[in-house]
């Protein structure tokens, strides 16, 4: 496969193409670090990959391809890995491992794989992981260092406490539909595929009804997309349609996403969605000073 990154800053329409990269397995998803570069998880072969601002690869970075276990350790192997963030305060890469059954991290300094995050050790999840099987899934770290992340085949997002080593749900029932109310553990989600924490906010992709929820404190709202009507129509908030929104990435006070083969930009302080850019195939997103894309030719 190759990919190709685009730099565009913002507030600036002209989109810059910085390197090509050629790769043997499809990306499942990145995370980008500043100093670093590109991390990727790559399908079916258990490993973290580095694609830095100059185009080297390292690949694997960490873990070894086609090679999956549950060791720790600067030779630590993964086990079908699926998604991935960057923790600034604790300076790792949070890797959601096991077909999202545990967590593990990486020190960016030494390389070293561990299922201990900040002193918390982190065994085989419980009971509500159970029915997970699945590659497709998204994670965040909010400004307490807690975990989040979405499991689309539980329709649930959840949360994970690093100061005391609990899990819970964060948001959903377990069953596949649409509702909104106070009990975020009550509302129904479908497929949630993509999750970013910023301030005292969580935003959710409610992939399958096509919609992107925000929670605050015990409640949550519909940010964009009319619930459970597909279509693709750029306008305001819960005017807009939207398709697939997953991908979700935030920069300040702007949200990016991919929706189907669109990247699609809201502004938090009008809600207005706006698609930037089209793709022909699968594409990438990550943001600082400038936006990023990484798309599949």
């Amino acid at each position: 496969m190759i990919y190709k990154l685009l730099k565009k800053s913002l507030g600036i329409a002209r989109i810059d193409s910085i390197f090509e990269v050629n790769l043997d397995f499809s990306i499942l998803d990145t995370c980008y670090v500043p100093n670093f570069g590109f991390f990727f998880l790559t399908k079916n072969t258990h490993c973290l990959g580095l694609v830095s601002l100059s185009g080297k690869l390292e690949f694997p970075w960490v873990g070894q391809i086609n090679e999956k276990g549950d060791k720790n350790g600067i030779t630590g192997l993964f086990d079908s890995p699926s998604s991935l963030c960057y923790s600034l305060s604790g300076n790792k890469i949070i890797i959601i491992d096991s077909y999202g059954k545990r967590i593990r991290s990486v020190e960016l300094e030494s390389r070293y794989i561990n299922t201990s995050i900040q002193g918390v050790e982190v065994a085989k999840i419980n009971r509500y992981f159970s029915k997970i099987n699945t590659t497709e899934s998204s994670c965040s770290i909010d400004s307490k260092n807690n975990i989040y992340w979405t499991a689309r085949d539980v329709n649930r997002v959840f949360k994970f406490n690093t100061i005391n080593g609990d899990i819970d749900v964060c948001m959903g029932s377990g069953k596949s539909g649409f509702s909104v109310g106070s009990n975020l553990k009550q509302c129904l989600l479908s497929k949630p595929n993509g999750i970013r924490c910023s301030n005292n906010t969580i935003f959710v992709c409610d992939s399958g009804n096509y919609c992107i929820r925000a929670i605050t404190g015990e409640s949550s709202y519909i940010l964009a997309g009319k619930p459970m009507i597909k279509g693709d129509e750029d306008d305001i908030g819960i005017k807009s349609l939207l398709s697939y929104p997953n991908k979700l990435r935030i920069n300040y006070d702007v949200i990016y996403f991919a929706d189907s083969q669109k990247l699609k930009v809201i502004s938090l302080n009008d809600k207005k969605v706006i698609t930037v850019r089209e793709f022909e195939k699968d594409f990438f997103i990550e943001c600082d000073k400038h936006l990023y894309m990484l798309e599949q030719l």
